[in-house]
């Protein structure tokens, strides 16, 4: 089997000397006063706990490159296992972000498909456009992935999940500008062992689990093959306006087209979920020194639309302030249900003739019948292979192998309404292929170090149909208000980055860790515009055949002083950056605003403190942190558009929308962590508390205000969760759990629009786990929203007279049946 290098003498926590006793006592009687806080674990002893307390179990993480413990990690970083997910009824990774300080990762808005934002310590990307990098790198088994579509992963039989927060740009590189999400998978070990699972709950949820691992060859190649399926109904009921209200004077006249119902005026769901995942991995043991281990996964999803219903029609501008009028009828307040979890949308723009506004009305007509597909399909796969081979006691090479594909389609109903203001359907398509090369070594008790390179090839193509009658009167004028064409887009970025990390060991407890990355980038982007017959160029956006590039490179760096005090007690001080990858525009609409950006960059200051106490049965982790966000890329308002030599575009010909991504300002942001786990005997505690304050501090766009805090982030977040194991000896044991997770209100916008400001809320999540004598059959209850909170992820309004709301789900309960073998 390989051996692998820590990198770091081990133990590395004998300080003796007088100024490690003096801070110890310090830090120990500030916390709590009294003694017994400050005593630590033996020295010989500083990963196992106690067997008699029951305490806390050391967590090992590979954040630098190095199997090392998580307390001797010298970086903001939260280390969760499979069997924690599972505690915690954790079933995609944009669940993880609940137990994690100062992360977010939430499911997109409606249009964007299988997406998932990814925000930490404020800095990230809402954005699924692929010609916009992701500012929180995902990384699965060390490859990465680069866009948010596709990204909100099933978590399927994972080791662990590590989330390294603050700039990673030395060791996870490629768009860790905020932090990066490790997702690390269960390597085959040949024991013969598995597990089937089984659950069904609320909206006819039904999801099987199932792993296996085999010896084919004993002592040299292991298998291990995992699959999940799941389908759950939406919790948001589409339902047919024109059956529900039979009174309404335009439906008697016809206005409304129908989509087809039931008795009950349901037409579908959205919110519901379907999807079937494999994955198989073969681990290889040729010879002593070399370890191979070879993945595969697919994954089929056909999921419905994103919960999506609407809050408010407010006045727009476009409409000078009255209610659209399509189809002979208004677009107003008589489509806010009653019932929040309720949608009249219908997908459908059938295509007649329709007049504009009330003051004009205009007619206009359509190209003919358009129904948006209101499902979010995602079929991927992908392969990797992980070769190590040890060449000597000092020496180690790592070689990653990967290549990913994905073709995902998604609809939308903008105005969730039969009116069919804006209607889209996309399919958007993913190829990528990496190579990644790590030399490691150590150098006696002094150094450990890495060399690396890594190439990254990415081609998307993203193709869709946009139907926005509303945007037809700004290019049209009234009299032919149409907004209608196929968009066929296509990507290619090419990366290419050097790196070397090294750990300095001063002493058995002083260490100092620096690092160094040059990364060089291309992308190059093409436009094709077209009428719906596919042939002529659609010409109210001129753009067939435009294309754009970006080009640049840039170096990050980490300078790093960690001291162990005591085995159980280290403290940091660390400077570090990161980048998120220039590009260009990905929705111009004319030639002139075909224009690059650069990237986004952050230096991060930051002061950390690690420590267990109470014999590991307390484990106390803490971060401060001060931020420098500079060049934040957004959407261009209209005053502040220009053409590609940086002129205004105000006043002239192509000014009338701008579709421009800029560089548009700059940010200071301060704020502070902390991570709280206890277990003694059957209680376990564990709690988190996070605080960010991020804020322009410079602007060269009228709509980012000087002082404003940056959208989606809030400032205070919290969690809590509490178990605790009862036995009944030979009648087995049963284990209650709370979790409690606070989300702050926040910013919806660069504007901080106070309709789609979003507001506080608290979720609590209960489960009960029976475990039988045996201790191979497991039984679990669980109700996720216990309250039954009505909340939102996010709000819409892009000013044509809707706002839309991203409900999140009610109160859902469920019940699990595992069998281990």
């Amino acid at each position: 089997m390989t051996r692998i290098q820590s990198g770091r003498p081990s133990p590395r926590v004998h300080a003796r000397t007088a100024i490690s006793r003096c801070v110890s006592a310090l830090i120990g009687g500030g916390l709590l006063a009294g003694t017994a806080w400050g005593q630590s674990a033996p020295a010989t002893d500083n990963s196992n706990p106690s067997a008699d307390t029951g305490g806390l179990q050391e967590v090992v993480v590979t954040a630098q490159f190095h199997n090392e413990n998580l307390q001797q990690t010298p970086l903001a970083i939260t280390a969760i296992t499979g069997d924690m997910l599972t505690q915690r009824s954790a079933t995609s990774l944009s669940d993880v972000a609940n137990f994690a300080p100062n992360v977010i990762l939430q499911p997109t808005y409606a249009g964007t498909g299988n997406a998932m934002r990814a925000q930490i310590r404020g800095v990230g990307q809402t954005d699924f456009d692929p010609a916009l990098d992701p500012g929180v790198g995902v990384y699965i088994d060390d490859v990465y992935f680069p866009t948010l579509t596709g990204s909100d992963f099933a978590l399927v039989d994972l080791d662990r999940v590590e989330i390294l927060r603050g700039p990673q740009g030395t060791l996870s590189g490629m768009n860790s500008l905020g932090g990066s999400v490790k997702l690390y998978s269960k390597k085959a070990t040949g024991e013969d062992d598995g597990y089937i699972s089984g659950t069904y709950g609320s909206l006819d949820r039904v999801e099987f689990h199932g792993s296996g691992d085999f010896s084919l060859i004993p002592d040299t190649l292991f298998f291990r093959l995992t699959g999940v399926t799941r389908h759950n109904n939406g919790y948001v009921t589409l339902e047919d306006y024109g059956c529900s209200h039979p009174d309404d004077p335009y439906v008697i006249s016809g206005a409304y087209p129908r989509a087809g119902y039931t008795a009950d005026c349901k037409t579908g769901s959205e919110g519901g979920t379907d999807y079937t995942a494999l994955r198989g991995s073969f681990r290889w043991l040729p010879a002593k020194a070399v370890e191979v281990n070879l993945i595969f996964d697919a994954t089929q999803d056909n999921s419905e639309s994103t919960a999506t219903t609407l809050l408010g029609t407010p006045a727009s501008p476009l409409f000078a302030g009255t209610a659209p009028i399509w189809y002979g009828a208004p677009y107003d307040s008589r489509f806010i249900p009653t019932n929040p979890y309720t949608s009249y949308a219908n997908f459908l723009d059938p295509g007649l003739t329709y007049s504009a506004i009330n003051a004009a009305g205009a007619a206009g007509t359509k190209n003919g019948p358009f129904y948006a597909n209101p499902n979010n399909t995602m079929n991927s796969w992908g392969t990797s292979a992980t070769i190590d081979w040890t060449i000597n006691d000092n020496l180690s090479v790592k070689s990653i192998s990967a290549y990913r594909h994905y073709n995902s389609t998604f609809g939308d109903d903008n105005s969730a309404s039969p009116v069919p203001l804006i209607l889209e359907e996309a399919d958007l398509k993913n190829h990528q292929a990496s190579e990644e090369l790590r030399l490691n070594g150590i150098w006696g008790s002094f150094l450990n170090w890495t060399l690396g390179g890594i190439y990254f090839d990415q081609t998307t193509a993203y193709a869709s149909r946009e139907d926005d009658p509303s945007f037809g009167i700004i290019y049209g004028g009234l009299t032919t208000p149409t907004f209608d064409f196929l968009g066929d887009d296509a990507a290619h970025t090419k990366t290419h980055a050097a790196f070397f990390n090294a750990g300095l060991h001063f002493t058995d407890a002083l260490t100092l860790n620096t690092g160094v990355r040059y990364t060089s980038e291309t992308k190059v982007f093409t436009y094709e515009n077209e009428n719906v017959d596919g042939v002529t160029p659609f010409y109210p956006i001129p753009l067939n055949g435009s294309s754009g590039e970006y080009s640049g490179s840039h170096v990050d760096y980490r300078v790093d002083l960690d001291y162990q005090w005591t085995p159980t007690l280290m403290t940091y001080a660390e400077v570090s950056t990161g980048f998120k990858g220039g590009g260009v525009t990905p929705r111009p609409y004319n030639a002139e605003q075909v224009i690059s950006f650069g990237p986004e960059t952050l230096k991060s200051y930051e002061l950390g403190l690690k420590s267990e106490w109470f014999n590991h049965s307390l484990r106390a982790n803490l971060a401060a942190f001060y931020e420098l966000y500079d060049d934040y890329q957004a959407a261009a308002d209209q005053a502040s558009c220009v053409d590609k030599n940086g002129n205004s575009l105000v006043g002239t010909p192509y000014d009338i929308v701008c579709g421009e991504y800029q560089n548009v300002g700059n940010a200071k942001g301060k704020g502070a962590e902390a991570e709280l786990d206890y277990q003694l005997y059957g209680l376990t505690v564990d709690a988190s508390f996070s605080y960010v304050d991020l804020y322009v501090t410079s602007s060269r766009a009228t709509a980012l205000v000087v002082g404003q805090e940056l959208p989606d982030i809030g400032k205070i977040r919290t969690s809590l969760g509490i178990q605790y194991q009862v036995s009944f000896g030979d009648y087995g044991s049963i284990t209650p759990r709370v979790d409690a997770i606070y989300t702050p209100a926040s910013c919806g916008d660069i504007t901080c629009d106070a309709d789609v400001n979003n507001s506080p809320y608290t979720l609590v999540n209960a489960r009960l786990t029976y475990a039988f004598p045996s201790k191979k059959w497991t039984a679990s209850f669980e109700v996720t929203n216990l309250t039954d909170k009505l909340y939102y992820l996010s709000k819409v309004n892009t000013g044509v007279g809707y706002l839309d709301g991203q409900i999140g789900a009610p109160r859902l309960w469920a019940l699990t049946l595992r069998r281990d073998f």
